[in-house]
């Protein structure tokens, strides 16, 4: 700031506009530290998010308790083939996980104002292919699954059936929720240093990204006991939404000149948001 000079008693003081944005700027970001604000528009994606992101998890849920895997491979291909339109209509509510998730991956790391950045892009990129993985595992139940079986070629469809441990079609799958792990650590793994939720939401996705790190771990040493690991960490993402929604409804409002001078950071800021 700049002292012009006095006027009888009052002292007239003329602030830089740089100056005086990066103040404001700098305000809104720590009272953002200490109480999370965020704009209607995203308050509501979020709670949409997670609710759509609930909604597919309980309906896999249902859908899995439908089907019964018991026996050899052979037996378990059987009742496949016994009982397809079940096992299609699970794979089919299975494809619908992926999307969903990507869509409350990206509301959420807007509402607690992940800075840009190396971290920031390896997130985004892991969360892509996240996607492509196990989309791609679940369609394959659909269409390559399918198509071995129809000419009896048992070999073939035990490849690509995804409840068998070894086949390519577990692997995709399982190979996506390890890169759905980096991505969680990347983008909100950080989250355990802020107060409050935002500390417990960390916390969970944390021990929800490593179980998925570490159940892709047994899958490669064939270790079972730490290859289950990934129903507990897909457990976790129940409660991980329902924090979610409680944050989008607890936050506090974000006003139109605060959001301004948000999403318009200044060179210098993004310099450092850079080294970080």
């Amino acid at each position: 700031m700049k002292l012009c000079g006095t006027n009888g008693n009052q002292t007239v003081i003329i602030f830089k506009t740089g100056y005086v944005r990066k103040v404001l700027k700098q305000t809104i970001i720590n009272a953002g530290v200490r109480h999370l604000k965020i704009n209607q528009k995203s308050r509501i994606h979020m709670i949409i998010s997670a609710c759509l992101l609930l909604a597919v998890l309980i309906l896999w849920v249902v859908n899995m308790t439908r089907i019964n895997m018991t026996g050899e491979i052979e037996q378990q291909l059987q009742w496949v083939v016994a009982h397809w339109e079940t096992y299609q209509m699970t794979f089919i509510a299975a494809m619908a996980i992926a999307p969903v998730f990507l869509y409350f991956i990206y509301i959420l790391q807007r509402v607690v104002l992940i800075s840009g950045g190396i971290r920031k892009a390896a997130g985004v990129t892991l969360a892509l292919f996240y996607v492509i993985f196990v989309t791609f595992s679940y369609i394959s139940q659909l269409t390559l699954l399918p198509l071995y079986l129809s000419r009896n070629m048992s070999a073939m469809a035990s490849t690509w059936f995804f409840y068998e441990s070894h086949s390519i079609a577990y692997f995709t799958n399982q190979t996506g929720y390890a890169l759905w792990g980096g991505a969680m650590l990347f983008l909100f793994g950080h989250l355990v240093k802020y107060p409050g939720l935002r500390r417990w939401l960390g916390v969970l996705i944390t021990i929800a990204a490593l179980l998925s790190l570490a159940a892709f771990a047994g899958l490669l040493l064939d270790l079972d006991g730490l290859n289950m690991l990934t129903l507990v960490s897909g457990a976790l993402v129940i409660p991980i939404a329902v924090l979610s929604i409680v944050l989008a409804v607890k936050a506090e409002p974000l006003h139109r000149e605060e959001e301004s001078f948000e999403e318009k950071p200044t060179p210098q800021t993004i310099g450092e948001e850079t080294k970080q």
